[in-house]
């Protein structure tokens, strides 16, 4: 793109050479917003951070120059500036910072994006649209509430949520009332997903009263470094991370389902304010998050973040979505479950190239009949060319396999069970999250949702996340010391988001095995390299106390063997 000359407009030139001002830079403006639409999500930083930069340069341009010029920019005989205007420059600056973390993951431009939207909100910008009679501006209001809602749910700012869903309930019914327009439905169903996600995060939080429930915080604490220590710190183990929903069924506003908004802040910390002298989120992985992706979208991603990688940094797949693993079926539907033993079905002679085309994780449900429709099927063969750089794979899908060995990287994959006890069938639906990644993501709110259980006192969730903090610390000294943890276990463990990940899937296990309706194999999480034999002996002797005392703290001991 070519760029604009500006010259320098001062409060004592003609009104006519302001608005001319105003409108080349607003135009500059909105062309490069428009065009950061334009770039591919897996394109290169090197391509797409220059463009921001100039994106934010060109909006605070824009945005000083309004601020100083207002007065004459409201006169109608000039450029009549309404309000509302100026509340979309501001709304486009929380989007461009919104946007730059979506790109890096960086959670401080989260708040940034909330300061301007806050902003937005208190003065009232939008207040005036219904005046225009155009549905045109009018919606703006609403689509202004929707981003809010994004960034305070991301930010778990849920005083603002449980106010925005009653405004936007309100704003919603006037809008189809006085106007009519002919997207009314759309918004309808727009103000109906956001409700749906609220009101099943709120379900599956604490509290005694549903009104009163605030979810959790599912990210890490701030790294406890000063500017130098962050700015000599490593990145983390992960570098990139590519997260993906198919569920078609599951609660989900905008482009979050429960299942991506859960195991996106899991893979985060707490966000602090940005300093652009600071080096941000050292550790923190680069996430690309794709709800109903196709299987050509999933692998461009996948490619663009293996170019990406640093050695020796992991790349990190996530999965959640329906799928088919046929082959296994015949010889696990008869395994009992046992604490001790790996819950990996065994596959002999092992899995034929036919084999390996019936079964993969479907980016749709399949419908009856189309079951040999590979279109829209992620296959394990797919995989092989990432495992060349170290993988770590979650697949929250009744499609688990064992994934041969190619390469000399080390992978991990960490997998749901492949079907629930017939007494829970209400687990197949998904409407509300799976519960494997609610257990990766909170193990009380999975506990919780595991036993049915309808309300939590503050006293008893305080106690039971206590007795999970001490179940964790308890589990990481076991796999750092034991002596015959793997390798690749030791390099997991020693970092924190992958930390979370393996010990949360152990106390996964473990619940699940002694829950009164797990009873085979194949109703259990199983990982793959599966851990030695010894090994998960001792996690599941360590285990025992911890899950006995979170199950009185919970008053559930009656659901469990």
């Amino acid at each position: 793109m070519s760029a604009t000359t500006s010259t320098v407009v001062s409060a004592n030139d003609p009104p006519a050479r302001i608005a001319e001002e105003f409108s080349t830079l607003l135009n500059r403006a909105q062309e490069l917003f428009v065009g950061l639409y334009d770039l591919p999500t897996y394109s290169s930083p090197a391509v797409w951070k220059p463009y921001f930069q100039r994106a934010f340069s060109s909006f605070t341009r824009l945005w000083k120059f309004q601020q100083l010029h207002r007065v004459v920019l409201e006169r109608e005989d000039v450029c009549g500036l309404k309000r509302h205007e100026v509340g979309e420059i501001a709304s486009k600056i929380g989007q461009l910072y919104y946007n730059y973390y979506t790109r890096t993951s960086e959670t401080g431009y989260l708040l940034d994006a909330y300061t301007f939207f806050e902003a937005v909100w208190d003065r009232k910008y939008f207040d005036k649209v219904m005046d225009t009679r155009l549905p045109s501006v009018a919606s703006k209001r609403l689509r202004f509430c929707a981003r809010f809602m994004i960034v305070c749910l991301l930010l778990n700012r849920w005083d603002r949520v449980q106010v925005l869903v009653v405004e936007m309930k309100r704003y919603v019914d006037l809008f189809a009332e006085v106007l009519d327009p002919m997207d009314k439905d759309g918004w309808r169903k727009t103000y109906s997903d956001m409700a749906a996600l609220v009101d099943a995060l709120s379900r599956s939080a604490h509290g005694v009263n549903l009104l009163d429930r605030i979810p959790p915080n599912l990210r890490l604490p701030i790294l406890a470094l000063d500017a130098s220590a962050r700015e000599s710190a490593s990145r983390g183990l992960v570098g990139e991370a590519v997260i993906c929903c198919s569920w078609p069924e599951q609660v989900k506003f905008s482009d979050f389902s429960i299942d991506l908004y859960r195991i996106q802040q899991t893979l985060e910390r707490d966000p602090v304010k940005c300093n652009p002298n600071d080096v941000k989120d050292p550790d923190c992985p680069r996430k690309y998050s794709l709800y109903m992706p196709s299987v050509s979208n999933i692998l461009a991603h996948l490619s663009c973040s293996l170019k990406e990688l640093q050695t020796p940094q992991y790349l990190l797949f996530y999965f959640s979505g329906p799928g088919s693993a046929s082959y296994t079926s015949s010889t696990t539907t008869s395994t009992a479950a046992s604490p001790t033993s790996s819950t990996m079905p065994p596959l002999s002679p092992g899995p034929t190239s036919v084999d390996l085309m019936q079964c993969g994780l479907d980016m749709r449900p399949v419908p009856p009949g189309a079951e040999n429709n590979h279109e829209d099927r992620l296959h394990v063969t797919d995989l092989f060319a990432y495992l060349r750089r170290p993988f770590v794979g979650i697949i929250d899908s009744p499609a688990a396999h064992k994934v041969p060995k190619i390469y000399s990287a080390p992978f991990m994959f960490l997998m749901s069970p492949q079907e629930h006890p017939a007494e829970r069938k209400d687990l197949d639906t998904r409407r509300n999250g799976s519960l494997f990644t609610s257990f990766l993501a909170h193990p009380v709110v999975a506990l919780a949702d595991l036993c049915r259980l309808g309300a939590i006192d503050a006293k008893a969730w305080d106690a039971a996340n206590e007795v999970v903090r001490q179940w964790h610390a308890a589990l990481v000294e076991t796999l750092v010391k034991h002596s015959d943890s793997p390798k690749l276990l030791m390099d997991l463990v020693h970092d924190d988001y992958t930390q979370r990940l393996i010990v949360r899937f152990v106390i996964c296990r473990v619940v699940l095995t002694h829950h009164v309706h797990f009873v085979k194999t194949t109703e259990l999480p199983c990982c793959h390299p599966d851990l030695p034999d010894v090994l998960w002996i001792d996690l599941e002797v360590i285990s025992r106390d911890k899950l006995s005392k979170v199950l009185q703290v919970l008053d559930v001991q009656q659901q469990f063997r």
